[in-house]
């Protein structure tokens, strides 16, 4: 159960709320009880030696350590050695479902379903990395700001790509072992961002890639159920987002940006993307669970 994790309401309310919550704990003492991890949850190894049971297998976890567990696992913790630390990052299936929208991120996180769990050792830049990521994620989870969603959503990104940096570095062969199609759809990606805010064509990247448009679409929506114009659709938005959070850049200066021609357009395309306008988006606060908009309207220089 997560209170044998989670001593904090404010924690456990985080986690109900929110899909997602992080924290640390100090182990000084353990009991030979096991449970059962109910979410998806990363742990990072701070300081000292941890000796833990993972479906009945025995690891002994040292500083730099990063276990990413499935649910389901069988966990037992025991004889701890010097001050041990851990921050622990939990989530739902759910919140990494919704959030690693235009990744394939997301489909290496459901293969832990398979392994259970992964234990990797971060090198010391790579583990200070994770915990500056890790901490600005508990910032943006305790926050009450306006588009504090969204927030927490970029950090948590961040910390699924840092983590599978260290994961693919030190297990390259996994990346030759990819097949065709995987690696076509990874190659895809890593091209749409960095040209989306300027190439909004799926020619584009089919030719990049040296495919025809409908074998690359066909390809994508096997493995992402979705079309490559959604994906484009997608990166573009998440890059509209932080630039209209950002009330000093001009609405015409974005759309410039973006690869638009003009503001209407560029309007046009983000309502249809996400229902409501840029300036609403900018203005407005989403109120969670509901989709509306609670708008403001100053007058806007273009």
């Amino acid at each position: 159960m997560m209170h044998h994790l989670i001593n904090s309401t404010k924690k456990l309310d985080q986690l109900e709320c929110n899909g997602i919550t992080i924290f640390k704990c100090k182990i000084s003492n353990t009991t030979d009880k096991q449970f059962t991890l109910e979410f998806f949850s990363i742990l990072l190894v701070k300081s000292g030696i941890l000796h833990v049971n993972l479906n009945n297998v025995n690891y002994q976890l040292c500083a730099g350590n990063v276990i990413i567990v499935s649910p389901g696992v069988l966990c037992g913790v025991s004889k701890p050695e010097g001050n041990i630390s851990v921050q622990c990052c939990i989530f739902k299936k759910s919140y990494a479902a919704t959030n690693l929208f235009n990744s394939s991120l997301w489909q290496q996180l459901q293969s832990i379903a398979h392994t259970s769990f992964w234990v990797l050792h971060a090198k010391p830049l790579q583990y200070e990395s994770l915990h500056r990521t890790c901490k600005v994620l508990d910032r943006k989870i305790s926050s009450t700001s306006r588009f504090y969603i969204e927030f927490i959503q970029l950090s948590f990104i961040q910390l699924i790509y840092e983590i599978a940096a260290v994961y693919f570095e030190s297990n390259e062969e996994i990346l030759s072992n990819h097949d065709r199609k995987e690696k076509l759809v990874q190659r895809f990606f890593d091209i749409l961002h960095q040209h989306a805010d300027r190439e909004h064509k799926v020619k584009f990247y089919a030719d990049k890639l040296c495919v025809t448009p409908g074998h690359l679409n066909k390809i994508v929506r096997q493995r992402r159920k979705k079309t490559v114009k959604q994906c484009i659709e997608e990166v573009i938005i998440s890059k509209a987002k932080p630039l209209l959070e950002d009330r000093a850049l001009p609405i015409k200066e974005i759309t410039e940006e973006l690869g638009f021609a003009t503001v209407p357009s560029f309007s046009t395309f983000f309502k249809k993307n996400t229902t409501v306008s840029p300036t609403e988006y900018r203005f407005g606060a989403a109120q969670q669970g509901t989709g509306q908009i609670r708008s403001v309207s100053p007058k806007l220089v273009f």
